[in-house]
């Protein structure tokens, strides 16, 4: 039987649960006619509101227009008829032309200063797309990593570079959403987003939603990298005192990644890695489903790397034993190890006057025991220095991953082929 699987990648790179507001300002506007002086005004309460101005040219009065006070005054000039009558009609047609930028206003004043100079008070109602706090997080876009030809092995099928380059994407971007610390804006999806606020410019939608147009975020770091090498296999050893064989899998992944900072262009981190991938796989039974395993170790990696870069894991408070972590969601796990490290002296560049960074002292060990959606708590598993319970700091101490060197490697991977042997002979006994 033929077996096909599915793979259904679900994205919700940045949910900001926002709304439009409605803010209330009062302007003053001059000119050389009353359109004029009333344009300059809504001007001014749209940049009060929203930081940038409609087109001083599309609010564009007729001389005939009709405008009064609420206390009924008129204005009047050798250009413009104005008489008694609040234009609600007139009001709407300019509501219409700033193009959902005004939701109402009132005018509170007008006056003729001398010939040929006009001025309007208004009381001007602007509609304001207010973001959730999590939108001013720095906004963080992954676009993508990109294979080199003939990269990507698992047994000895080759992997759709294009497949593969979509699927890490969107797993590293969902990692990033997990840490709560980014506002992840999304790409992959961008013509599905199109047409959504292609709806905005419809005719049938109304001046509040309209409050939504130009909202769209720019991000402040970009994350590009290239896949140079990934090679999975399976490896049988028969074994000598029995008539049995042991199946371990193999592999390797070599990443080159950048974090880039969107304003100035300047690459913040730069490295090539390499990821070991021996015996995390039981077996390559089928090569779809260890291909989606595979991708979830590397958007792991990848992304605690750029966590560790730009919000490394603080401790946000300790009692006892107990640590209080400044993350959580699905980028800790219960049971893990982790280095304790305690932040000292920043070091300055003697030649461009740069931080370098804070020195690092690692401390001690600590083990997660519980993950929440935003905090994580820990224990202290192993601790070198007394002075965390004795005196804690804010902003002084954080949690690293615990890198092996290559004897520790060679050691835990003898005793992983011990117990896989053990377990093979106790499972076929």
């Amino acid at each position: 039987m033929i077996k096909y699987y599915f793979c259904i990648s679900i994205l919700f790179s940045s949910i900001l649960f926002s709304e439009v507001v409605t803010e209330e300002v009062i302007a003053e506007g001059e000119g050389e006619s009353v359109e004029i002086a009333l344009d300059r005004a809504l001007a001014s309460a749209v940049s009060q509101v929203n930081g940038v101005s409609i087109n001083s040219t599309i609010v564009n009065f007729t001389a005939e227009a009709q405008i009064t006070t609420t206390d009924k005054s008129p204005v009047s000039s050798k250009k413009t008829k104005i008489e008694d009558i609040y234009a609600k009609g007139y009001q709407q047609e300019i509501i219409k032309k700033t193009n959902g930028a005004i939701e109402r206003f009132e005018i509170i004043s007008s006056e003729m200063v001398k010939e040929n100079l006009f001025r309007v008070k208004l009381k001007v109602f602007v509609p304001k797309y207010k973001l959730e706090q999590s939108a001013m997080r720095k906004k963080i876009a992954v676009l993508g990593f990109t294979p080199r030809q003939e990269c990507c092995y698992v047994k000895s099928v080759k992997l759709n570079e294009n497949t593969f380059n979509e699927e890490l994407t969107s797993s590293v971007s969902s990692y990033l959403v997990q840490t709560k610390k980014f506002t992840v804006l999304d790409r992959n999806y961008e013509d599905y987003t199109n047409l959504e606020q292609a709806r905005l410019k419809s005719p049938d939608t109304s001046i509040r939603e309209l409050a939504k147009v130009g909202q769209e975020l720019v991000s402040d770091f970009v994350v590009v990298g290239t896949i140079n090498n990934i090679s999975l296999s399976e490896k049988t050893r028969n074994l000598k005192t029995v008539d049995r064989s042991i199946t371990t899998v193999h592999g390797n992944a070599s990443i080159n990644m950048r974090i880039i900072n969107v304003a100035t262009t300047q690459i913040i981190y730069s490295k090539v890695f390499s990821i070991d991938l021996d015996r995390k796989f039981k077996e390559i039974d089928n090569v779809v489903e260890t291909t989606l395993e595979l991708i979830a170790i590397l958007a792991d990696n990848i992304g605690k790397r750029i966590l560790n870069e730009i919000f490394p894991i603080r401790v946000e408070s300790i009692s006892g034993s107990d640590l209080i972590l400044g993350s959580g969601g699905d980028i800790l796990s219960v049971g893990e190890l982790y280095n304790l490290v305690e932040l000292g002296d920043e070091i300055i560049d003697s030649y461009t006057g740069e931080s370098l960074g804070k020195i690092e002292k690692v401390i001690g060990t600590v083990r997660i025991t519980q993950v929440d959606s935003g905090l994580s708590y820990a224990e202290i598993v192993k601790l070198e220095d007394e002075s965390i319970r004795l005196g804690f700091f804010k902003n002084k101490f954080l949690i690293k991953p615990i890198i092996e060197d290559s004897d520790d490697k060679v050691i835990i991977k003898e005793d992983s082929l011990r117990e896989e042997i053990e377990e093979s002979f106790e499972e076929n006994w």
